[in-house]
């Protein structure tokens, strides 16, 4: 069949035109698919929430649909604390440690929380530095800075403060993810303990802090508080982890807010060796 010189030039250019349009397709695949972020390097930030294992959630990294799999090994002194075996006081805050080791392994994470019989969050957790933060369904994780151990030992430290109100007996339960650090889910071991701790009933009279009310909050201006006893201190404390005010209280007052900016900011009470710590937000 005979092709003009004509149209054979035009089929070599509409051929060399997808020619074109393809490889650029694949190139733009090949972008979307690096820039995708890995999930197991995710995870290296700290757990999404949600997988401690305790009563409400039901669920590990390990277990119940958690993306590493390969199921969780029950284990002990995971976590210790000074929370004294008479039980913890409504109000105190307590030191709180998290340790483990597993043959060579450097890269580890974990997620705690803490709840009551019926699987209600217990008490207040406080990071005490950046290997460790809050989660948003009020557990405690890993950050990046926290999942690096060349000693090959992980250790976090955080603190807890016991619920305000008597509330029973509370269960920590707390998960560690002790990765080959292969960048995938394959190979991670997953252990998990439970602690529980009573609480002391004949404490909760002693308290100073158990009977004071904040409000209004969310706060434009002035913060009002009632049951304060004299020479109770106040700290409030911005996102950052800042001290932006500080003030010993008189009974019954009225504190005045209208400097800070608006945004939610962490406050502190201390009377007589107890504590009591709300998240207030400023308008």
């Amino acid at each position: 069949m005979f092709v003009s010189t004509y149209g054979l030039v035009n089929l070599l250019l509409y051929r060399m035109k997808w020619v074109f349009i393809s490889a650029c397709l694949l190139s733009l695949l090949f972008v979307v698919d690096f820039l995708q972020p890995s999930p197991t390097l995710a995870r290296t930030s700290g757990s999404p929430g949600g997988y401690s294992g305790s009563i409400s959630e039901g669920r590990t990294c390990g277990t119940n649909g958690g993306c590493h799999g390969g199921g969780v090994t029950a284990t002990n002194n995971i976590l210790t604390s000074n929370i004294p075996e008479s039980g913890y006081i409504p109000g105190m805050t307590y030191n709180i440690n998290i340790s483990f080791s597993e043959g060579t392994k450097t890269k580890y994470g974990f997620e705690v929380s803490a709840e009551n019989a019926t699987g209600i969050k217990q008490g207040v957790w406080s990071s005490l530095d950046n290997a460790t933060k809050l989660l948003s369904n009020k557990n405690v994780t890993h950050t990046s800075t926290g999942a690096q151990f060349p000693g090959g030992t992980a250790s976090w430290d955080i603190t807890w403060e016991a619920p305000n109100n008597f509330s029973g007996p509370v269960t920590f339960s707390v998960v560690i993810n002790a990765a080959n650090g292969n960048n995938g889910s394959s190979g991670d071991k997953i252990y998990m303990e439970q602690v529980l701790v009573s609480g002391n009933v004949s404490s909760v009279l002693e308290n100073p802090l158990s009977k004071v009310n904040l409000f209004p909050n969310p706060v434009s201006e002035y913060l009002n508080l009632s049951g304060v006893n004299s020479g109770t201190i106040i700290k409030i404390y911005d996102d950052r982890g800042r001290l932006v005010y500080e003030q010993t209280l008189l009974d019954e007052q009225q504190l005045n807010l209208a400097s800070l900016t608006p945004g939610s900011y962490l406050l502190k009470l201390l009377a007589n060796g107890y504590q009591k710590t709300s998240w207030i937000v400023k308008e």
